[in-house]
């Protein structure tokens, strides 16, 4: 809900029509009700049994507003997550970064709303690994990205169709990521927009879990390394050595998890 209100906000004080697609996946909090309640036919609530987490709910959220802005439409897109808060000027900002027209992906930046630092947005390559990425920090200008977080992105409607829409065969993670790829296969820039956009906390480590317990975090549907979304996307990144890349990640996180477990024994 408050995410919705305040991008109602921020597109009015940009003087933007705007309409949303929610895709509630089975949530039992009342959100779906209060939110026709409260926007009206503003915003078309799609339904999920609870099974369709980050890419395939966004997929066809995608999919959804796309049919109903028609092929000819030169509407733009925003992906926007629900923990998302924009601030007031954020739309008028991302529009501005899309007023020439060309084709590119636009990323925005969030901050955590006590820190003020950056939380999610834009990422660059960092090591040898496939996925081994940084966080970029926004600049005074928009800058060159290799991937990005989907909290905040805005494109043109006509570009996300010829980019195929977002990969819902991805269990919840890495559906960005590939986006950002494939766009950037295809020759279209994935840019990091001036600032940042809005707030949104990270979400905050678990040190209560057992090695056991952090492990099926890991791999299973929400996890960062969900063996079959992983495998899905190290195939396209790096088609001829995917396998290698596959069971090296898996083997560094158990690397990783054993240090850090000596090193709570030590202290």
């Amino acid at each position: 809900m408050r995410a919705l209100e305040r991008a109602f906000r921020s597109a009015a004080r940009a003087g933007v029509e705007a309409s949303a697609v929610l895709y509630d996946d089975g949530s039992t909090d009342g959100t779906a009700d209060s939110v026709v309640r409260e926007f009206g036919s503003r915003v078309r609530v799609l339904h999920g049994d609870g099974s369709r987490f980050w890419a395939a709910s966004m997929a066809e959220a995608e999919r959804s507003a796309l049919d109903a802005l028609g092929p000819q439409s030169d509407a733009l897109l925003l992906w926007l997550n629900d923990d998302v808060v924009l601030d007031e000027d954020a739309i008028e900002r991302l529009v501005e970064q899309a007023a020439d027209g060309l084709p590119r992906v636009i990323v925005g930046a969030v901050r955590d709303p006590d820190s003020a630092t950056t939380t999610y947005g834009g990422l660059r390559r960092a090591g040898a690994h496939p996925l081994g990425f940084s966080l970029v920090e926004p600049g005074a200008v928009a800058t060159p990205v290799d991937a990005m977080n989907g909290n905040v992105v805005l494109l043109r409607a006509e570009l996300a169709r010829d980019l195929g829409g977002i990969d819902g065969h991805f269990s919840h993670a890495l559906a960005d990521i590939d986006y950002a790829a494939r766009a950037t296969r295809r020759g279209v820039p994935v840019v990091l927009a001036p600032g940042t956009f809005g707030t949104c906390p990270r979400n905050p480590p678990r040190f209560d879990r057992t090695i056991w317990q952090a492990w099926r975090a890991h791999i299973g549907i929400k996890g960062g390394a969900h063996p079959e979304s992983a495998r899905r996307i190290l195939r396209r990144l790096a088609p001829y050595s995917w396998g290698f890349w596959w069971a090296a990640s898996y083997a560094l996180w158990w690397v990783r998890a054993g240090l850090a477990a000596l090193r709570r024994t030590v202290s």
